[in-house]
């Protein structure tokens, strides 16, 4: 019994959730400079827009529309 017991805890120590492992690229790339904020940033290859990405998301959400419901055509970043 006690060498299934140990198998099982090593079983269980495989495969129990871990943290994520995150791979970073970013020596070969080149480094921009933000158009909006002038932040460095990793370019993002051939069609890079000049801007990194938290300003791309802030941009986004400003001229993002709503779809159906009761607000719907009313911009999404609008507080009235």
């Amino acid at each position: 019994m006690g060498v299934i017991h140990d198998i099982t805890t090593k079983i269980k120590q495989w495969f129990a959730p871990k943290e994520p492992l995150y791979i970073f690229a970013e020596d070969h790339a080149d480094k921009m400079i933000c158009i909006n904020c002038g932040k460095k940033y990793v370019s993002r290859g051939k069609w890079d827009p000049g801007i990194c990405r938290e300003c791309e998301k802030e941009i986004a959400q400003q001229n993002s529309y709503l779809v159906g419901g009761p607000l719907d055509g009313q911009k999404a970043g609008d507080t009235e």
